[in-house]
């Protein structure tokens, strides 16, 4: 069985992350609404779940200059969000800011009832992977980049949608939903309503 945390702030969240052994599953249970400006970053080796307790539990990200990544999945980590878990960004002008990064070798999924949202920046999507990306449910919506404007697979990515929704995104310049320059199996889910 997965070890299981809480957290009800970043430091906590940040604490509980690092407390995961590595090859051992880590279920964080979010227990409080909280602003931070960490990035969370998911090492090679653990494998990190961040979900819900019941609530909707808004994880508020405000702008924290240019190229900030509020959750950083490295080379052979493995993060999942699910359930009524929002990640709120804000307008980050020309600063380019993530809500999920995920580098060559890592590994992410957005399941049911996660939102990202609200993050506006002159970056490469909010969403953004190198690595394996995997939505099977969840919405990534009103956000805003210069290419991408939900999600941006770079060269050895690989974004399998099977559920959710990527819909009411904008872009500067390509790709108002997708930015693909690697692989994107759609085989579910909802593309609409995004824009230049």
């Amino acid at each position: 069985a997965a070890a299981t945390a809480t957290a009800a702030d970043g430091n906590q969240l940040r604490d509980a992350i690092q407390s995961a052994q590595v090859g051992k599953p880590l279920v964080i249970t979010i227990t409080q609404d909280f602003s931070t400006t960490e990035s969370f970053k998911i090492p090679n080796g653990k494998n990190i779940t961040i979900k819900d307790d019941g609530t909707s539990r808004t994880l508020d990200c405000p702008h924290k200059g240019d190229k900030h990544k509020f959750f950083l999945v490295e080379d052979g980590g493995k993060l999942t969000l699910q359930g009524k878990i929002t990640l709120q960004g804000a307008d980050n002008g020309n600063d380019e800011q993530y809500a999920l990064y995920v580098e060559d070798g890592g590994t992410a999924e957005i399941k049911d009832n996660v939102t990202i949202t609200g993050f506006k920046n002159n970056g490469d999507g909010c969403v953004y992977t190198n690595g394996t990306l995997i939505m099977s449910g969840g919405i990534i919506t009103g956000n805003r980049a210069r290419f991408g404007g939900g999600v941006y697979i770079f060269n050895n990515g690989i974004f399998e949608m099977t559920g959710g929704s990527i819909e009411y995104n904008s872009v500067v310049s390509d790709g108002s939903a997708i930015r693909i320059r690697g692989v994107f199996n759609w085989r579910g889910g909802t593309i609409q309503n995004n824009t230049i």
